[in-house]
């Protein structure tokens, strides 16, 4: 995993926990990185893994809830790490619809080696988009916190339901978003 996610933790972890919960999830968890990244670099996913695992344990938050809310931060920090890219997409069914195929085909050219999930969006009708979200990661929570990130970045409010997971043994995850209009 890119280092960005890391460092983007770090921010997470430092802005809800406090500095000193960072040294004692690094001390705790023992990281091969020593707990040390640059944004660019590739990082073994196990470390991460291990964070959100001590941190769910550790402050007795569920897994999928502390995926989601790191999500939302992670969101603006990818729209601020990529902004150049990001200007491209002034509505937010646009952005989504350009994951897959535009945002992620651009990313994998600025950085070698990136990994990153498959996103099919579909317009389902003006109010709803499907997506089916494949990953070895399965960080689906992480990707709806991600796009409830968006949401609030284009200004739109959304209820996302999330009827099949490969967490329940499924081969892909089914993501809707409902767009609330005003």
């Amino acid at each position: 995993m890119k280092g960005l996610i890391f460092t983007s933790l770090c921010g997470f972890v430092e802005e809800k926990f406090g500095l000193i919960y960072w040294d004692k999830l690094i001390r705790e968890t023992a990281p091969g990185s020593e707990g040390i990244y640059t944004a660019s670099k590739t990082y073994d996913d196990a470390e991460i893994f291990s964070y959100i695992d001590y941190i769910s344990k550790d402050k007795n938050i569920p897994v999928p809830d502390l995926l989601q809310n790191f999500g939302k931060y992670l969101f603006s920090e990818l729209y601020d790490f990529h902004k150049t890219l990001m200007k491209n997409y002034n509505l937010f069914d646009d952005f989504i619809m350009a994951i897959n195929d535009v945002i992620h085909f651009e990313v994998r050219k600025l950085w070698d080696n990136t990994v990153l999930p498959t996103l099919e969006a579909k317009h389902v009708d003006d109010r709803k988009i499907e997506i089916l979200y494949r990953s070895e990661r399965k960080l689906c929570f992480l990707a709806i916190g991600l796009i409830e990130g968006a949401a609030k970045e284009y200004n739109v409010t959304v209820k996302i339901k999330h009827p099949c997971c490969m967490h329940q043994g499924k081969d892909h995850c089914l993501i809707e978003i409902y767009k609330h209009m005003l």
